[in-house]
């Protein structure tokens, strides 16, 4: 029971009607999100509001801090002590309610304040300056040099591209890699091939969804109902799929077979 209440339901205070017992129901006045509200001088007067809204004494009510631009929590309305992201957290030092913007394309700023930046948005770097500059074209992360701010220390590149110098990504050369150290040397594959040497990437065999990114391409993963025996994906003889039976047993049979109870496939006419 909330101090001075008859009852607290879905956010709203239901204040004590004077000369009434608590206990016993009766007809109440309702401050909307109020959490206290004891009753003073005929009237019930709101004296604590719930979470994300504050006091309005003069109103006698309260208000979302949502009132102040850009406030999260606030405990009234001329001071926000928390502000929502991006901006900054807590008031301006000059304690102006309003929470200022974060620099450009910041994430988080709660720690450096009004126009700089804690965390930039993916594909953006903090400078020394407390802003967010891009990172190089084909990339998606990168950092700052701590000791030369006009350069980078280090560039995570898009797949596909290698860093190639301070600022730039470039082309792997080796079609289909994913990852490679430079022009000529893949370190990994895409999807569906895989590795016969640094400088090549051969697609996997027929009806093989994954296979081994590096050595001969063995089939870990087929497509179409297939399933891997030693590597290849088959279903055996006259058989379209096999995924559920395993090798050698089919579960659906080319145009012109059909399945027995031993999960093969037959012909028609060599059925007796």
């Amino acid at each position: 029971m909330v101090e001075g209440c008859l009852l607290v339901a879905a956010l709203l205070c239901f204040a004590q009607i004077e000369g009434q017992n608590v206990d016993t129901p009766t007809t109440c006045n309702a401050i909307k999100f109020c959490k206290t509200c004891p009753f003073e001088n005929g009237k019930a007067v709101c004296t604590e509001c719930a979470k994300l809204y504050a006091l309005d004494t003069s109103a006698n009510a309260c208000k979302a801090c949502r009132e102040i631009d850009g406030c999260w929590v606030c405990n009234n309305m001329t001071l926000c002590d928390r502000c929502r992201y991006p901006r900054k957290d807590g008031p301006d030092l000059n304690g102006v309610a309003t929470c200022s913007a974060c620099a450009e394309n910041c994430k988080f700023c709660g720690k450096s304040g009004s126009g700089k930046c804690d965390r930039c948005l993916e594909g953006f770097s903090k400078d020394s300056n407390g802003k967010c500059s891009q990172c190089p074209e084909n990339s998606q992360e990168c950092k700052r040099d701590v000791l030369i701010p006009s350069r980078f220390a280090w560039v995570r590149c898009n797949n596909g591209f290698y860093q190639s110098s301070a600022d730039t990504c470039s082309p792997c050369g080796v079609e289909n890699c994913q990852f490679c150290t430079d022009a000529s040397s893949c370190i990994l594959c895409q999807a569906g091939f895989f590795s016969q040497g640094p400088d090549k990437c051969k697609e996997c065999s027929s009806n093989c969804a994954v296979c081994d990114k590096k050595g001969n391409g063995k089939c870990n993963k087929c497509k179409n109902g297939k399933v891997s025996a030693n590597g290849a994906c088959d279903c055996g003889e006259n058989c379209e799929t096999c995924g559920d039976s395993g090798f050698g047993k089919c579960d659906k049979c080319k145009d012109g077979f059909k399945i027995t109870e031993d999960k093969i496939c037959i012909g028609f006419e060599s059925q007796q």
